[in-house]
């Protein structure tokens, strides 16, 4: 009995299997679609069963735990604020990590446009952690050097998607008190091998060369919003998700990895010790009192672990303690997986077949989609207005 076993639909992609293989017989290969999967040599496979037991997909355990704490929160500082997509949290975490002989382990985008997690450990770096990548990080390069840190007793902070901090809780195989998970709330993951078809099809449709920075969320037009940024060496362009036809397909997922729409972390037992996220629809909620324009974060507590980092932080940042269900109410990925929608396997069949631009001038829209481009051209802070003035009307 091997890894081969695994439906390839539930395959996260962590490839906690090919490092924990005490023979090498596993690889990392790309499928049509552009996603990494396991590959194993079957003729070298002594059948030790080590790979199953490191699966995530295989051997999913309920952890039976909801969060001990809820916090809307934001970080103070206003300039690195607006450098991160929501409320600065995570970075605000990765400081206290660094600043404390620690190191971080998370996603960065390179300047080939590839996402891939990496290992931090110096403040010189550490802007390259900020922001969201809606593609899947290649955590392949970190598994060796994770284990060995939390070896040396230093602080360890690991960013990353549920199923990839579980992959790395199953490679290592016993807890480390030193280690702290930091699960983000996630919708699912297009390809790599996507994201790239995209990027050659944006360069030549901008028509100025490379593409030297790529910012999925950028709050320099309408602050905390769903607005991106592409910039060459002479051009820059900026507009709302639903503008983008890579964007657009991510937010209403149509190019997720099989896995993602059966997602058994989609619940509130946590796999981190803290969970961080967009407070989507926060500004519904009369009790609060805080900044909205910048970005406010959701916080889930899951841990002791989780908690005392949180306090360890709270000088640098506004927290005002709320509870799940309003979170949840604009965040249900919290509860629930992400729907498949019918187009999912053509929009992929598609771009293999005629190129990215194709692809999408044929996809076929319903009438929610163009409903939510037209709300979504409407500024965030306009929405925020025009809900209070609906209010105070009755």
């Amino acid at each position: 009995m091997n890894i081969s076993k695994v439906s390839t639909t539930l395959c996260t992609g962590c490839m906690a299997c090919v490092y924990s293989c005490p023979i090498n017989c596993i690889t990392i290969n790309i499928n049509d679609e552009g996603f990494y999967f396991p590959s194993i040599d079957i003729d070298k496979c002594v059948d030790c069963e080590r790979c199953l037991t490191k699966c995530g997909a295989n051997r999913v355990q309920n952890v039976n735990r909801k969060p001990l704490t809820v916090l809307s929160a934001y970080r103070l500082n206003s300039k690195l604020i607006m450098r991160s997509s929501s409320g600065g949290i995570a970075s605000l975490i990765a400081e206290w990590v660094l600043t404390n002989g620690g190191v971080i382990y998370g996603a960065i985008m390179d300047s080939n446009m590839y996402v891939k997690h990496c290992r931090i450990n110096s403040f010189d770096n550490i802007d390259a952690l900020r922001g969201s990548k809606y593609v899947q990080s290649d955590f392949s390069l970190v598994y060796k050097t994770i284990i060995k840190d939390c070896e040396s007793e230093k602080w360890v902070a690991v960013f990353g998607t549920p199923c990839q901090l579980y992959g790395v809780q199953q490679y290592l195989g016993k807890y480390y008190d030193n280690l702290i998970l930091i699960d983000l709330i996630c919708h699912g993951v297009p390809s790599p091998g996507l994201f790239d078809k995209y990027i050659d099809w944006k360069e030549k449709t901008m028509g100025d060369g490379k593409i030297m920075d790529y910012r999925f969320r950028d709050k320099g037009l309408y602050g905390w919003d769903t607005v991106y940024k592409i910039s060459t060496s002479n051009r820059v362009e900026t507009a709302e998700a639903t503008q983008d036809p890579y964007y657009f397909a991510f937010i209403y997922a149509k190019t997720y990895r099989e896995c993602c729409y059966k997602c058994c972390f989609s619940n509130i037992d946590r796999v981190g010790d803290v969970t961080l996220g967009d407070f989507w629809g926060v500004e519904e909620d009369l009790n609060y009192n805080g900044n909205i324009a910048q970005g406010v974060s959701a916080v889930l507590c899951n841990t002791e672990t989780g908690r005392k980092i949180i306090e360890n932080i709270a000088d640098g940042m506004r927290g005002i303690e709320t509870t799940i269900e309003k979170v949840v109410k604009k965040n249900s990925n919290l509860i629930k997986a992400s729907v498949r929608p019918a187009i999912r396997d053509e929009f992929y069949k598609n771009v293999n077949k005629y190129g990215f631009g194709w692809a999408y001038r044929n996809m076929k829209f319903d009438l929610y989609y163009y409903q939510e481009k037209v709300k979504r051209k409407i500024p965030k802070r306009m929405k925020t207005r025009l809900k209070k003035i609906l209010k105070s009307r009755g």
